[in-house]
């Protein structure tokens, strides 16, 4: 029946009386019934039942459930399936099964189990944890790897080692892994572990990012968002240095076109200099039309532009941001010591 040898084939029928003659100790039946739950032949599949099975029949000689139990020990599938289902302490021992024949993927789930304690041992869990792990590392497991690096920089269970910490998370990251890669992009930005370097900081923020990183995408664009408000700022002050000149020249003209409201407009730029960034020479870009900068200047001077409803502050910066609404237009944007920016 569960072939379909002259008769159609029929699992329920092959199941039935496969459970009638393993019940009886038939170690081939007990063998075809590990087979049906392995494969999900009629049944759901399940690799718990079908490890039983072939344990029966292989303890009995047969020799197809003894090969079958040779090759499920070299994979990790009867471990996931105690595991999902709590039993860690099995799911350790059908581990351990694969791990002790360099099964990589099973190496790594041993030292998961042992870092996050999952079973009880009466010594030092970590310890077992590097131990499995480092058994993958050298293999070039990348996520390995990057706990390793995790657990010799934060001290956990083993003696805090920033050198290997370093090299570890080096390592993962060239194994293209992207959490490894995030955080060497941190790293490197606020000079921890390593000495500040915002190139190599952006190097591997992008090789995370590519590979869809939402966090280290959130590192990149406040990078460049760093980068335009220094770019601005730089603009600001020199555009800041041109009005001063006008203002004084004009101050100083003594001719038919000499206009003191004109200098004291100037200065009144250069003052607010330190204090407005602009998308360019003439206006602030508003989602409901332009202003010029002279209106924005004269709402600051008359202070009926901010209403502050929330603070903010860059990871890594030193400028605190308030989020505020013009209470006239109703339009919202930004402010700080050094700058205003109107969306």
């Amino acid at each position: 029946y569960c072939q379909g040898l002259g008769v159609d084939k029929d699992y329920a029928k092959a199941k039935e009386w496969y459970e009638r003659s393993a019940a009886q100790g038939n170690a081939s039946a007990q063998y075809g019934l590990g087979e049906m739950y392995y494969q999900g032949l009629g049944v759901r599949q399940d690799y718990i039942k079908a490890a039983e099975y072939y344990e029966k029949a292989a303890a009995k000689g047969d020799s197809k459930a003894q090969l079958a139990m040779q090759d499920i020990v070299k994979q990790t599938k009867i471990g996931d399936a105690y595991s999902a289902k709590g039993d860690y302490e099995r799911a350790r021992e059908w581990y351990e099964n694969a791990a002790v024949q360099d099964d990589v993927v099973a190496q790594v789930k041993l030292g998961d189990i042992y870092r996050t304690d999952k079973i009880i041992y009466f010594g030092n869990s970590y310890t077992k944890a590097v131990e499995w792990y480092e058994k993958a590392a050298t293999q070039g497991h990348a996520r390995a790897q990057y706990e390793l690096a995790i657990i010799y920089k934060n001290g956990l269970g083993v003696k805090e080692d920033y050198v290997k910490a370093k090299e570890w998370y080096e390592k993962s990251a060239d194994g293209e892994y992207a959490p490894a890669q995030y955080i060497l992009g941190l790293m490197y930005c606020n000079g921890e572990i390593v000495s500040q370097d915002y190139a190599k900081a952006r190097e591997w923020f992008e090789k995370a990012a590519a590979q869809g990183d939402t966090k280290a995408q959130y590192q990149l664009d406040l990078m460049n968002d760093r980068e335009k408000d220094v770019k601005a700022t730089e603009l600001a002050q020199n555009n800041a240095s041109v009005q001063k000149n006008r203002g004084v020249m004009r101050k100083k003209d003594q001719g038919a076109n000499q206009n003191d409201g004109k200098a004291r407009e100037w200065y009144k730029k250069v003052a607010a200099q330190g204090i407005v960034t602009v998308a360019d020479d003439d206006t602030l870009n508003l989602r409901k039309g332009p202003t010029t900068r002279a209106e924005t200047i004269a709402k600051l001077e008359n202070g009926d532009l901010l209403e502050i409803h929330s603070e903010h502050k860059r990871p890594g910066g030193s400028v605190v941001w308030y989020r505020v609404t013009d209470k006239n237009t109703g339009l919202t944007g930004y402010v700080s010591s050094k700058y205003v920016r109107i969306h």
